[in-house]
């Protein structure tokens, strides 16, 4: 054999050992590819479980529309990001060369999705701690101002008391309400107006008993009276549910 045809043999099997080099890197790729995107999209599904429970329980009690449409859409961005992952190693229009990128690209989207994730985690859980503190402080209030306003009062100083209680309750009642919305759109002013609402609802209490202890010692009814426990043991309601 002459020593050209032998160069020739040389250079194809040179070639050829670096198109299978080239071929299993390219596969290597491939694979890390979809390794280091399947961690970072069970990232997202595993946040999305630690707040399924509490997300559950708000939805149960009537779920604000942009909380619902905000967890709906990023459930609908991970499936899509999922489809995506599986698609890219068969996606022709991607080069081989550029697979492991495409990946990577998927992958810094993934954990864009995670840190959108974790804010809407923060908002849910700080939602649903107000609405528990304040549910049955603000269920309290409602007995003490009906039955306030039940009294046959002909006192004008006694009726002023009671009118001007009730109006700060309902004021209250408005806060409480500003406050679960701005926990989802404003998280640190809904915090502070959240810790405010139940400060009032406490003092509002507080108030609304001494008074309703006034109103009774007035009309010669007694402090422990059937229609006092009764509303003494009952507990109940949502922060949304006036």
């Amino acid at each position: 054999m002459s020593g050209g045809r032998i160069l020739i043999i040389m250079f194809l099997g040179l070639g050829l050992l670096i198109w299978l080099a080239l071929d299993e890197g390219e596969d290597a790729d491939i694979q890390r590819g979809l390794e280091e995107s399947a961690v970072a999209l069970d990232a997202v599904t595993a946040e999305l479980a630690s707040f399924d429970d509490i997300y559950q329980q708000l939805s149960r009690r009537g779920l604000m529309l942009r909380l619902k449409t905000e967890h709906d859409g990023l459930r609908a961005e991970l499936a899509a990001l999922r489809a995506r992952r599986l698609h890219i190693p068969d996606d022709e229009s991607i080069p081989r060369p550029r697979k492991l990128r495409a990946f990577r690209e998927l992958r810094d989207e993934t954990q864009q999705l995670l840190a959108l994730t974790s804010s809407l985690a923060v908002r849910v859980s700080a939602r649903h701690e107000f609405i528990t503190l304040s549910s049955p402080l603000l269920n309290r209030c409602r007995e003490l101002r009906d039955r306030l306003l039940a009294y046959p009062l002909e006192n004008d100083e006694l009726t002023t008391r009671v009118s001007s209680l009730a109006g700060y309750f309902a004021e209250l009642e408005g806060y409480a309400k500003q406050a679960d919305s701005l926990l989802h759109s404003n998280l640190q002013q809904g915090q502070v107006m959240g810790q405010t609402t139940l400060n009032g609802l406490n003092n509002c209490i507080t108030e609304m008993t001494e008074l309703d202890t006034t109103v009774r010692e007035h009309l010669g009814l007694p402090a422990d009276s059937p229609e006092r426990v009764a509303a003494d043991d009952t507990v109940g309601g949502t922060a949304d549910d006036s």
